[in-house]
């Protein structure tokens, strides 16, 4: 079973999913930048479009020290019966608060242990997913910690743990860290990684059984679409089909498209239609955008 906001489902309930995701998160401190504090009624109709697109879920990747909101997760649910799962761990250096570095690995694990089976900030609203927990472009001694202390949360909970790599590095030495410290690779996402630049590398990191995150459709000052197509088609090609997840990240107030941004719904309204035209099938689109989040999950 999986934990969403007050209740449980199953994996075959989640239906559409957008696997990686942000409603609610405030960076603008870190970054100096109010632009980095999302929220409002803008986003709120970008979402009614997501709807009518059909997506049921929402991996909501905001976690501690990251502006999590559980009251705002639980109007925007209600709002639109979205299946909402709500997150525990850190993000990565500088975003991790200061009692951070006072904790060991094993106290780090027991605090997201508890936020998975007895609730979040004294709520009775449990995480369902360690996420999205990460590494810089070089991985520093406190991310090794965090992501040794989301594999012993992973080992006690069974939950996924979705990563984050900035532009898409580190992963092997991710995968590394995680593997020794005892974490279920065939439950674990690797996000951005659409921004590595590089087939091959990608092709070996799918090679290990891990999930292929392709999640910042949309942001082409980063990367285009065609690249991105091409990834999943290199990625299809090599029999990967079922470890492809797709997400648009949307981390900005500038990202909603009141704003001039392309926000969620661009994954539903420009670059599905483009992998179709690609000549990739809307059965295999859809089991990408709704089996296998659920296969993550299961």
């Amino acid at each position: 079973m999986i934990n969403i906001l007050n209740k449980e489902i199953t994996p075959a309930e989640m239906g559409i999913t957008m696997y990686h995701e942000h409603l609610t998160i405030d960076l603008s401190d870190q970054k100096k930048d109010l632009d980095a504090r999302l929220g409002g009624e803008e986003l709120v109709e970008d979402l009614k479009i997501v709807k009518k697109a059909g997506v049921k879920t929402i991996v909501e990747l905001t976690n501690i020290g990251m502006g999590r909101d559980i009251d705002r997760l639980e109007f925007l649910a209600s709002v639109f019966d979205f299946n909402i799962i709500a997150s525990t761990g850190f993000y990565k250096e500088p975003y991790l608060p200061g009692f951070f570095y006072q904790k060991n690995r094993e106290q780090l694990a027991e605090l997201m242990i508890s936020e998975i089976k007895d609730g979040i900030d004294g709520t009775n609203i449990k995480a369902g997913v360690i996420g999205e927990v990460g590494t810089s472009q070089k991985v520093t001694d406190a991310e090794k910690k965090l992501l040794q202390a989301a594999a012993l949360a992973q080992i006690e909970t069974g939950v996924p743990i979705i990563t984050h790599l900035t532009l898409g590095c580190c992963g092997f030495e991710q995968l590394k860290i995680l593997k020794e410290a005892g974490a279920e690779l065939s439950k674990l996402a690797l996000s951005h990684l659409d921004l590595a630049a590089d087939i091959n590398y990608v092709l070996q990191l799918a090679e290990k059984g891990v999930f292929i995150g392709i999640d910042t459709i949309g942001k082409l000052q980063y990367q285009s679409d065609e690249f991105r197509i091409k990834l999943i088609k290199e990625l299809i090609k090599a029999g990967y089909e079922e470890q492809i997840l797709l997400s648009t990240d949307i981390t900005r107030l500038s990202h909603l498209s009141v704003n001039g941004g392309h926000s969620y719904q661009y994954l539903f309204e420009e670059f599905i239609p483009k992998l179709k035209q690609a000549n990739v099938s809307r059965d295999l689109i859809d089991r990408i955008i709704r089996d296998n989040p659920a296969k993550l999950f299961s």
